[in-house]
């Protein structure tokens, strides 16, 4: 219960919709149950970049969508995550990515 509410409240403050609590934290538990040892924990660090001005021209756009990052005066631009080994991704693209496979999906490295 503990580790539910405290999901939902990162996700609220990720500005997720409330109804789609549910679905996003039953989809990490399951992936916890999945996991292929439990002595090797499941342990992702994502870092929301709050100006958009950081994103530079090596990192034009999405490696999983392809889509280009908006310009920064875009209101409607998607959240941008930052994975530890400075790629740029869309959110809604890497948090499921990361939920099949824990390596960045350029350079493969783990964020662990």
């Amino acid at each position: 219960m503990v580790n539910t509410l405290y999901f939902s409240c990162q996700l609220r403050l990720l500005g997720v919709p409330r109804d789609e609590h549910q679905p996003i934290i039953a989809k990490l538990y399951q992936v916890a149950d999945e996991a292929v040892s439990p002595e090797y924990p499941i342990v992702v660090t994502i870092r929301v970049i709050s100006k958009r001005r950081s994103l530079d021209s090596q990192t034009p756009s999405c490696a999983i969508c392809l889509e280009n990052f908006a310009d920064e005066e875009d209101v409607d631009q998607p959240l941008i995550t930052h994975m530890p080994c400075a790629h740029r991704y869309h959110q809604h693209c890497i948090v499921p990515w990361l939920a099949i496979n824990p390596l960045c999906p350029l350079c493969r490295q783990n964020p662990n």
